[in-house]
């Protein structure tokens, strides 16, 4: 199995803020016998970071002793470096990627020896492996990671019937002994966050896949609440979101435009589990699609991003109080174009800005067929504004789905990641 990253930076400007950062290499874009960065003669970054793991987990997470220094002076949104990642063809991506506060990052994924997580130095090189969760304990859909506030990696895993397993990995890659929620009711995990020292999970339930939320103790698996949320049942826990915000505020959606059931929101008091406020807007009768993601901004703001193919295919963000649910604004960021239409598969938040990349292929929604895939990247203000829609360069990817995640790195720049099953992609521009 062995290893390639592309990587961007994206930010208001350059901040010039030192991380700690692998012996022996260079700073991204700035050259060096040890740069991993390369341009070929047509003009394209390429990257030679590879890495050839044994085919076992090592304990090796290459942990930084040296200094990285964040990049300055480069052209807004250019590419700074690349790494796909070319994977053993049975090793299966989930999770996409997470960012520690030392500049390295994390990426989670399923093989026959269970849930791992991958460690990468700050230049996107692949230098670790540490299994979380054993192969007997989680069905391979239903594992993912977060990174929590000490840079150790919280990973959960389901069985696919009634057990939910945690782990905490620190971060010099040392696992510690993973613990099973005392609380049976969860079958298959669609997403899971971080609320102080517990975890809250939300899942569905083995018999009649209804929705379950779960807070619990990650060192004990106690359970602090459980609950579950009037839907029904879920044909598809992709449409499951879960998000928390600065104060630990919790909020939980379902949105499944396809099904004709329109899509809910709740916001749930994180010490009861009990529910502060509902909504459920109604859904114009030939809309078709889901609802990408949820988020909460710092200045109190729910986000809920939808994502509609039918009858035209176009992605659409609407806000609602934090306090009492009240709808605040509906904006259209993305509509069909020459390049295709549009997917949104997460929002994030840098400062006071929401950051939605939005990807593309030709007649996607339509023909399922690989092809080009474009990215640009919406910029818009917690009150609805968009201020930028600006194109992103993909060097080296040339077909696959149009689906990309994300995360703000301790530069506040932009880490994309781009992947289905084993072919996985990272991707880096300059603030």
């Amino acid at each position: 199995m062995k290893i390639q990253i592309l990587v961007a930076m994206v930010g208001a400007g350059s901040s010039a803020c030192v991380l700690d950062y692998a012996v022996g290499k260079n700073p991204p874009g700035q050259g060096g016998a040890d740069d991993s960065l390369q341009t070929s003669s047509g003009g394209e970054l390429t990257s030679t970071a590879t890495s050839e793991p044994t085919g076992e987990a090592d304990s090796s997470t290459g942990e930084p002793d040296g200094v990285f220094t964040c990049p300055e002076g480069q052209p807004h949104l250019a590419p700074m470096w690349a790494t796909d990642v070319p994977l053993d063809e049975f090793f299966r991506v989930w999770t996409p990627i997470g960012g520690l506060s030392d500049g390295r990052l994390v990426m989670s994924g399923y093989d026959d020896l269970g849930g791992q997580i991958l460690w990468f130095d700050g230049d996107g090189q692949l230098v670790g492996g540490t299994i979380a969760l054993g192969a007997n304990e989680i069905i391979e859909h239903n594992f993912s990671v977060q990174v929590a506030s000490d840079d150790s990696v919280v990973a959960i895993g389901s069985d696919g019937f009634d057990r939910t397993f945690v782990s905490r990995t620190l971060p010099d890659g040392a696992a510690q002994p993973h613990v099973e929620l005392d609380s049976h009711v969860i079958a298959s995990v669609s997403e899971f966050r971080l609320v102080s020292d517990d975890v809250v999970a939300l899942g569905v339930t083995h018999e009649d896949f209804s929705p379950r939320l779960v807070r619990a103790d990650i060192a004990s698996g106690a359970t602090v609440w459980e609950r579950s949320l009037p839907i029904g049942e879920v044909w598809s826990t992709l449409v499951l979101k879960l998000a928390v915000g600065p104060g630990e505020e919790i909020v939980a959606a379902y949105g499944d435009f396809s099904a004709k059931t329109g899509y809910k929101a709740w916001r749930i008091d994180n010490a009861t589990g009990q529910t502060l406020w509902e909504i459920a807007p109604p859904m114009p009768e030939d809309e078709q699609g889901w609802l990408a993601d949820v988020i909460v901004t710092p200045d109190g703001v729910v986000l809920l991003v939808e994502q509609h193919n039918r009858p035209e295919a176009h992605v659409d963000v609407s806000a609602w109080g934090l306090t009492d649910g009240a709808p605040l604004w509906s904006t259209v960021i993305a509509v069909d174009d020459p390049q295709g239409s549009p997917m949104v598969e997460q929002a994030l938040i840098l400062g006071a800005d929401v950051l939605l990349p939005v990807g593309r292929v030709t007649n996607y929604f339509n023909t399922y067929e690989p092809g080009p895939v474009s990215a640009s990247l919406v910029r818009m203000s917690s009150s609805g504004q968009v201020l930028a829609n600006e194109p992103l360069a993909l060097p080296g990817l040339m077909s696959g789905t149009p689906g990309f995640k994300g995360i703000i790195d301790p530069c506040d720049g932009l880490v994309l990641f781009h992947a289905r099953e084993a072919d996985p992609w990272l991707f880096s521009f300059a603030p």
